[in-house]
């Protein structure tokens, strides 16, 4: 078992060399802080019990970060996401988004911010099923007050560059699940958002797919320069980013900095000591 780990590791780090080497360590931040998350606590009530989801979760997110949260399924992910975007109010702490306190605002107020200045992609996408791909990638410009001209010719700039152009008069269901998820992507990225977030994005995805759609990823980060917060628990995911902020049972476990860092985190996790 254990050869078979080293094996794994040694696979995923050479897989990741030609990126690896086109980044540099950096131990410390001195980039803007885009969103800070300080002492968040969330719970749900279950009958007559209260369990506790997130517990005194802090941590920063940075201009141009590619920070993935990571950890199992059921240790809270999906909710703080959620709570970042405005979604689920927290019982406690606060969400600082571009230095406003997000739950300050009202519901209203945190939708227009949702709408406007954030791109969200989850693992499995929604459409207006009596709209074609373009005018589905078009249509969060047009609920803003962009005109359908501007809306249209935008959408179809980032069509073009996800590939997809060609299928911009398909209705989204016709096209490949990994078609979709660009689609996805595209019509996240229409807005020009501060941060785009995704929660499992590759989950419903084949291998081919899942690895077309974290290049393209990387692609918007380091060459676009997007701020990017990933949720998953893929593995294979950790040396695209740059942070890693581990979460289990609802706390922050550690949160990895650099690639060094990184590498040795993922192989305490497929090597945990006996």
């Amino acid at each position: 078992m254990m050869k078979t780990t080293k094996s794994l590791t040694s696979n995923l780090d050479l897989k990741k060399k030609r990126e690896l080497h086109s980044i540099k360590v950096k131990k410390k931040h001195h980039s803007t802080v885009v969103i800070k998350v300080n002492h968040l606590e969330k719970s749900f009530q279950v009958s007559n019990n209260k369990i506790p989801i997130l517990k005194d979760i802090s941590f920063k997110v940075y201009s141009k970060d590619f920070l993935i949260i990571f950890g199992p399924s059921g240790c809270g992910k999906s909710t703080l996401l959620n709570v970042i975007l405005g979604l689920e109010e927290p019982d406690s702490g606060e969400v600082i988004l571009r230095d406003t306190k997000t739950y300050s605002l009202n519901e209203s107020e945190r939708a227009d911010i949702r709408a406007k200045r954030l791109g969200v992609v989850y693992q499995q996408p929604t459409w207006i099923r009596s709209l074609s791909v373009l005018d589905n990638v078009a249509y969060p410009l047009i609920l803003t007050g962009e005109s359908r001209r501007n809306a249209i010719n935008q959408a179809l700039r980032r069509l073009e560059e996800m590939g997809l152009s060609k299928f911009r008069n398909y209705a989204p269901t016709e096209l490949s699940g990994g078609q979709q998820q660009k689609v996805s992507l595209a019509r996240a990225l229409v807005k020009n958002p501060w941060t785009l977030f995704l929660d499992e994005p590759t989950g419903n995805l084949d291998s081919k797919s899942e690895e077309e759609i974290i290049k393209m990823l990387t692609e918007i980060n380091r060459k676009g320069k997007r701020t990017i917060v990933m949720v998953t628990h893929n593995y294979s995911f950790l040396l695209r980013a740059n942070r890693v902020l581990h979460l289990l049972d609802g706390e922050v476990k550690g949160i990895h900095e650099s690639i060094h860092e990184i590498q040795q985190f993922l192989r305490n996790q497929l090597m945990p000591e006996v």
